[in-house]
């Protein structure tokens, strides 16, 4: 395995629907202006230093499992409440994740959003039962073509934005900076936990995971900039539309709206497996195609509540247990290499 597989792989963890569709680092940094760009060099740090944190403590441990990685304290309780805490938000991910990709199947292609959904979920679960090295496999070709077409729309849009763009309005915040950038941390690095704790076995030399991870990270730190410069220029449009780069990508050509809602939905297929691949290898190594089946069932019926839904009432659990699940990671962390010396 290389480092530039090693990124591929957490990139695809961190840049979902949100994240591509623009409306993620509008919410999170583009409403602050200036102070954003502060919020994105904050969680290029925190991400580099977590993700080897966290590798590191799979690396020790000798196996992914998250009632080892992130319990501080033997009790088996709480390590099974916590194992459960990281899987539910795993699974709502996976959720939130499928149900965006059946409103941009039905809104930008007129695919039916019942028949849309059960291919991409039956799609993603198809990917899990590879296991981690065939995703690795079907990863490592299709997400540099996502970064590399995201690439070239967003850099489209961007001089578009040069030649044309007025100057851009900055709507009130809801947080202070720097909590917003803590919330945007929590909320995204869930998904990245079963990933990097994976690659931390399976990648047995420290160097390449080590340039990994910072790659990985700067990947999804330089693509948040150039997203913040686009909403920033664009915040009318950011704040109104849902997916406002689809927008964008189709004031430089029509046609270009879809090739980008293409890329959306890569983008949600691999953020998805991601997340369920998380919730069913958690702690085993062996694949389990019963219960792979189950989850991709239960995940498709429950993504038809409706994305909108998902967000306003389920996404704010998502920062809470992130947060809580970091936290005692990094316990757990300070208490393991505590024993180490």
């Amino acid at each position: 395995m290389t480092a530039f597989e090693i990124a591929m792989l957490f990139v695809s963890a961190l840049m979902g629907a949100g994240f591509v569709s623009g409306k993620e680092i509008y919410n999170f940094f583009g409403r602050y202006g200036t102070q954003g760009v502060y919020g994105i060099v904050v969680v290029i740090a925190f991400l580099i230093i977590l993700s080897l944190m966290i590798m590191k403590m799979a690396e020790r441990i000798g196996k992914f499992s998250s009632d080892e990685i992130l319990c501080p304290l033997g009790g088996s309780k709480l390590k099974k409440m916590i194992g459960w805490i990281l899987r539910i938000s795993l699974f709502i991910s996976f959720t939130a994740m499928l149900s965006a990709g059946t409103s941009v199947l039905k809104e930008q292609f007129g695919i039916n959003k019942y028949w849309g959904g059960l291919v991409l979920a039956l799609l993603i679960g198809i990917t899990v039962y590879t296991d981690i090295h065939g995703i690795l496999t079907i990863f490592k070709k299709i997400v540099p073509f996502m970064l590399m077409v995201t690439v070239f729309i967003g850099g489209g849009v961007l001089f578009k934005n040069i030649r044309t763009a007025a100057e851009p309005i900055i709507l009130e915040p809801r947080y202070p900076w720097f909590v917003s950038a803590l919330l945007y941390l929590f909320y995204n690095l869930i998904a990245a936990i079963p990933v990097l704790g994976t690659l931390g076995i399976e990648e047995k030399k420290w160097k390449v995971k080590q340039k990994g991870g910072i790659i990985g990270s700067l990947f999804v730190g330089g693509f948040a900039l150039a997203f913040w410069k686009i909403v920033c220029n664009n915040s009318i449009i950011a704040e109104t539309s849902d997916l406002p780069m689809i927008y964008l990508a189709g004031e430089i050509h029509y046609g270009i709206r879809y090739i980008y809602a293409f890329i959306m939905i890569i983008a949600i297929y691999c953020s998805a497996t991601n997340c369920l691949y998380g919730v069913q290898a958690d702690g085993e190594n062996k694949k389990n195609i019963l219960r792979i089946s189950l989850l991709t069932i239960v995940g498709y019926f429950f993504s038809l509540i409706g994305f909108g839904n998902m967000v306003k009432y389920i996404y704010p659990f998502q920062g809470v247990a992130g947060a809580f699940l970091l936290l005692m990671f990094l316990v757990n962390f300070l208490i393991l290499i505590g024993k180490k010396k």
